[in-house]
């Protein structure tokens, strides 16, 4: 619309012979005055913005900021313990069994998202095996075991020690059976 207003007051500077707006006159003055130009306002439409669209990207080309992103869902109403632990070759002692208590139990509440895939919600509860490597680290998950066969709850527990970051186990590479009870 900008562009639309400075173009008709150029145009109506120029033909009325306005001078230090527009553009410098070179040609020689005619023998006539040109004839006045009538400028009559043209309706330029006004964007309107898409509530739908992504913001446009700033000067430095990066996407305006929006709204922050609604939190993650809060754990389900669900209540965590470690039930079990064996130690694969022992000791079988709490110190042993430690650091995976450690690494596993702060982490309940994201073990706790796992539940929503629960549709008939009683005490359950859930067993896995965990190669753990001599430094620490991520576990190898193998043979998970519950009673509950609601779609997707077996994947996410899974999932969930798939990416506990494990304490560097007391004896070296161990291999863990660990066991957790959900009660609702």
């Amino acid at each position: 619309m900008r562009r639309a207003v400075l173009f008709v007051l150029f145009l109506g500077c120029t033909g009325l012979g306005c001078t230090g707006t527009g553009p410098k006159d070179t040609h020689e003055p005619t023998a006539s005055p040109p004839a006045p130009v009538s400028v009559s306002p043209v309706p330029v439409p006004v964007p309107v913005p898409d509530p739908t669209s992504k913001p446009a990207p700033t000067s430095s080309g990066t996407a305006a900021p929006t709204a922050a992103p609604p939190p993650p869902d809060p754990p389900p109403t669900v209540k965590l313990a470690t039930i079990g632990m064996h130690v694969g070759g022992g000791p079988y002692d709490e110190p042993t069994k430690e650091p995976m208590k450690r690494s596993v139990e702060p982490h309940f509440p994201d073990l706790a998202r796992c539940w929503k895939h629960v549709t008939k919600p009683a005490p359950t509860d859930f067993g896995v095996d965990l190669v753990i490597e001599a430094t620490g680290g991520r576990a190898r998950v193998s043979n998970p075991r519950t009673s509950v066969t609601s779609e997707g709850f077996v994947p996410c527990v899974v999932a969930f020690f798939e990416s506990v970051d494990f304490q560097k186990p007391k004896n070296g590479k161990t291999v863990v059976s660990y066991s957790v009870r959900f009660t609702p």
